[in-house]
């Protein structure tokens, strides 16, 4: 599948699909992105976790209840604009799990947040608030999950922005919407569009709508995908995109092995599928990691959902960097000392702020929650504690990685690493080679200048210049761990975009 961009300047060929950017962001940890490495493991980043930025309301107002983040941040200029969830206190609202309405709220830094009045629904007597209006839906109407997409080069001015809901009208089965100015809806005449589905990321891939979720299609959850190329029809048979069901086992039972052990409920499953943050070449994707206590079966109050990390070249495809590591742990999330809410909700909510990363989710019933990282340090290589055995070095080299081939659409590219050196004794050195891994002389050996400083985006150099080869020549880039210290290297990220940086 071929992710299209008119002003795109570099094809990154991801074996059985290829991609079309105006940058190449290959990240160590994606065995897309980079399918080869020796003496590595990849180490996954715990973030910074800020706190709630967008708690409940005030009493009476239309989100005092509850607010739950199964929605989406987009920045749009210089404005972040969030969709959630809100349930209010007035008119008989006692908190039913799914008695939900669309909210918007926005913030200049992706920190602090306000509630506009929008004056499109009334609530309570009067429309000062912040709830967006659906046209098409009645007013019992309630919304159990929503995520949205700004589409600015759509056409159309009504339909740039597309949200995609879940309401009971249509039993779970998938409901879209469309918008001008993503505050003013409009359902579509066709719903319901697609099968029963629960759903945390959308996305558009070259000229085909994504959407992962999970539902009643295949069993239980799995991480489904379903795909548009209108945003109105959709496969009514999903894609696997990825299965992590476990079943507990008796444990009393005596083994015997002419016998099938006893199933017990399932322990393990994927929640919502995954939100989606598509950096052109690679999709990263947040997932959540559902673990039930089999004691307890159904329990809510009894499970706990860690959200993980994954990657994909297509957004159909995953794989996890790190099997079964939790990149955001619910484990902290204490309420009391005998109650506990660790259960944590992904939304389609990615940003690259400044010199960090930003990613909102939400804690259930508990607000929209902040986690950081460094620039896009979520994860890097690092060399095994074996990978620098001697007597295998001088036949397989030291530690290092190859990316996929990358070809240039214009001259003048250039190579960067977002690079953490610990100590003064550790270098990485970046070298170039053809499509069949063979090294450019001019890009390799002795010409190559190893890099020596940390940064986010380091420059790579080499002896006859800083730009890569010219247009239309492909190459893989290769990353050295050298040095005295070579266990002191760690690689988030290689860059390939136009040099001037």
């Amino acid at each position: 599948m071929t992710i299209s961009n008119s002003e795109s300047v570099f094809d990154v060929h991801l074996g059985t699909s290829s991609a079309r950017v105006p940058e190449a962001v290959l990240f160590p940890f994606d065995t897309f992105c980079v399918p080869f490495a020796r003496g590595m493991r990849v180490e996954l980043q715990s973030p910074t976790k800020e706190g709630v930025v967008v708690p409940r309301g005030p009493q009476e107002s239309c989100d005092a209840h509850r607010v739950q983040f199964n929605g989406t941040v987009i920045r749009i200029g210089d404005e972040f604009k969030m969709w959630y969830l809100g349930l209010g206190d007035r008119e008989g609202e006692e908190g039913f799990a799914h008695d939900l309405f669309v909210c918007h709220a926005t913030s200049r830094d992706g920190v602090h947040w306000e509630k506009p009045d929008l004056g499109l629904v009334e609530y309570g007597g009067d429309k000062k608030n912040n709830r967006v209006r659906i046209n098409g839906l009645q007013e019992s109407d309630r919304v159990y999950m929503t995520i949205v997409l700004h589409e600015p080069e759509d056409p159309d001015p009504e339909r740039r922005f597309k949200m995609a809901i879940e309401i009971p009208r249509y039993h779970g089965q998938l409901a879209v919407a469309t918008s001008a100015d993503g505050l003013d809806w409009y359902v579509s005449p066709a719903n319901p569009v697609g099968p029963l589905t629960e759903f945390s990321g959308l996305t558009k891939v070259g000229d085909c709508y994504i959407l992962s979720g999970q539902g009643g299609t295949a069993c239980g959850r799995t991480m489904e995908v379903l795909a548009s190329y209108d945003f109105e029809h959709w496969t009514m048979a999903p894609a696997i995109g990825l299965r992590k069901e476990q079943v507990a086992y008796d444990s009393n039972r005596p083994v015997n092995p002419w016998m099938p052990a006893i199933p017990l409920p399932i322990t393990r499953e994927i929640h919502l599928g995954a939100s989606l943050w598509n950096r052109g070449n690679v999709i990263l994707g947040v997932y959540g990691d559902m673990h039930w206590n089999p004691q307890f079966p159904g329990e809510r109050k009894h499970c706990r959902i860690n959200l993980g990390l994954l990657t994909s070249p297509d957004g159909l495809h995953y794989r996890e960097p790190l099997p079964d590591f939790p990149l955001i742990s619910a484990a902290e999330n204490w309420r009391a000392p005998t109650e506990w809410d660790a259960r944590l909700l992904q939304g389609q909510a990615f940003e690259n702020v400044g010199e960090k990363t930003f990613f909102w989710h939400g804690v259930a019933h508990g607000g929209v929650h902040l986690a950081t990282w460094p620039r896009d340090q979520i994860g890097c290589l690092r060399m095994h504690e074996h990978g620098n055995r001697r007597e295998l070095t001088p036949i397989l080299g030291p530690p290092h990685f190859l990316t996929c081939p990358v070809t240039p659409g214009q001259d003048g590219a250039g190579v960067f690493l977002n690079v953490e050196l610990a100590s003064k004794h550790a270098e990485a050195k970046v070298e170039l080679c053809d499509e069949q891994f063979r090294p450019l002389p001019d890009y390799s050996g002795d010409n190559a200048i190893p890099v020596t400083e940390s940064g986010l985006r380091v420059p790579v150099r080499w002896k006859g210049g800083n730009t890569a080869p010219g247009k239309g020549e492909a190459f893989r880039v290769r990353v050295e761990y050298c040095g005295i210290r070579p266990e002191d290297v760690r690689v988030f990220a290689v860059y390939v975009a136009d040099g001037s940086g």
